[in-house]
């Protein structure tokens, strides 16, 4: 699937950057728990960016949107690791963050 190699690349370097001193022993974990989120809503992830290109879909909305599919976000490796609750919920919220912006990066650049 391309789009998700797509998204894959455009957010890579922003999850090391983010990751890497605050959670550096966990980076491999949180980059295979991030990009099996993505394959489980890519399809949706897809399908929302097209509704903001159309018109049909306001940027916020589809911020709320993948908010709503935070709890698909399960992160077995870490869980596995024995992060604490509260961590994970960081990891969380900033790996939707990342993923927001590097959605909205590649609809704007022509790849949606």
């Amino acid at each position: 699937m391309a789009f998700i190699d797509d998204l894959d690349k455009e957010i890579k370097d922003e999850i090391i950057g983010i990751f890497k001193y605050k959670f550096s022993a966990y980076l491999e974990e949180i980059k295979k728990d991030a990009g099996d989120f993505l394959e489980k809503i890519a399809n949706d992830i897809q399908n929302w960016l097209g509704q903001i290109k159309s018109g049909a879909l306001a940027e916020r909305d589809f911020t709320g949107l993948m908010k709503s599919k935070k709890n698909l976000m399960k992160l077995p490796s870490l869980t596995n690791a024995g992060l604490s609750v509260v961590k994970m919920e960081d990891i969380r919220l900033r790996l939707l963050g990342i993923i927001v912006r590097g959605s909205l990066s590649l609809l704007a650049k022509g790849f949606v």
